[in-house]
Order: C-alpha cells, then sequence, then structure tokens
C-alpha cells in the first residue's frame, strides 16, 4: 500500500514551475498519480493551482495572504482547497 505524496509547489510567472512539474511526474511514479496532493503558497496560488489539475493532480491545496491593506497585524493565512 503507498501513501499519499506531497507536491509543494512553486511558482513562475503565475504559474507553477518546471521544477514543479518534474516534482508530480516522480511523485506519480512513486506512489501513483491519484495519491499526489499538491500545494502552493503565494499572491496567485489560487490561480496557478489550475496547473495541477493540468498534470493530473485530483486535490491540491492553496495558501494565500488575505487583503489586509495593514502592515501590522501580520495578514493571516487562509487554507482553501483549490477547486
Amino acid at each position: 500500500m503507498t501513501g499519499t505524496t506531497l507536491v509543494v509547489g512553486e511558482l513562475h510567472d503565475g504559474g507553477l514551475s518546471d521544477a514543479t512539474k518534474e516534482a508530480v511526474g516522480v511523485a506519480a511514479n512513486l506512489s501513483g498519480l491519484e495519491n499526489v496532493v499538491g500545494f502552493l503558497a503565494g499572491p496567485s496560488a489560487r490561480a496557478a493551482a489550475a496547473g495541477f489539475g493540468k498534470l493530473g493532480v485530483k486535490r491540491a491545496f492553496v495558501a494565500e495572504l488575505a487583503e489586509s491593506g495593514r502592515s501590522s497585524p501580520p495578514p493571516r493565512t487562509r487554507w482553501r482547497r483549490a477547486p
């Protein structure tokens, strides 16, 4: 039985980096594509998370900073499951 493999993605020009795409392929070989989960963090993470779906990843999670407009207190992080 193979467990879930988490791929922590890297953003590049608003999309997934080539290294992230390669990591998805390696993770799929290790545990099967159905067991790969993606994760992205950053201001454009939600939009870029669709790139995981294009690679066949069924689940992806994102962390985006809340729009507070203030520098203090630190912005809180919102965790969402990507569509």
